[in-house]
């Protein structure tokens, strides 16, 4: 699907996507959902326009941030004792997430797409196609 938009627009769309570091259509995205959220008071589901979207665990009270590839599913680690790690899949980075908050765990295969929440505490499967 093509939208044509007046230059001005096409400039302020390719200024917010340079600064956000996101695709023309996910900032098309976002602002179509701001407008819904603002007129209907109904918030849509997040990030749907996102390639990766920050997720985060909280594990034996330590709170753990990644970014979730949703194309690959894959899940790279920025916060907590894995920073800099990538895990091919969510449940791979959730049981490294264990082993290394809770060695003595006999038991530390979790399901990725429970353990990863979304910023506003919804289940990551939300957003996988």
């Amino acid at each position: 699907m093509q939208v044509e938009v007046d230059e001005a627009t096409g400039r302020t769309l390719h200024s917010m996507a340079a600064i956000r570091g996101w695709s023309i259509g996910a900032v098309v995205t976002w602002l179509l959902d701001q407008e819904v959220e603002r007129s209907s008071g109904v918030k849509p589901l997040p990030v749907m326009g996102l390639a990766e979207v920050e997720v985060f665990s909280s594990y034996r009270r330590v709170r753990v941030e990644a970014i979730l590839d949703r194309t690959s599913r894959s899940v790279k680690i920025t916060s907590g004792p894995l920073v800099g790690r990538s895990f091919a899949s969510p449940s791979a980075a959730a049981k490294a997430v264990v082993e290394a908050l809770n060695p003595e765990c006999r038991n530390p295969e979790r399901n990725g797409l429970l353990f990863w929440r979304l910023a506003d505490g919804q289940k990551i499967k939300q957003v996988l196609p």
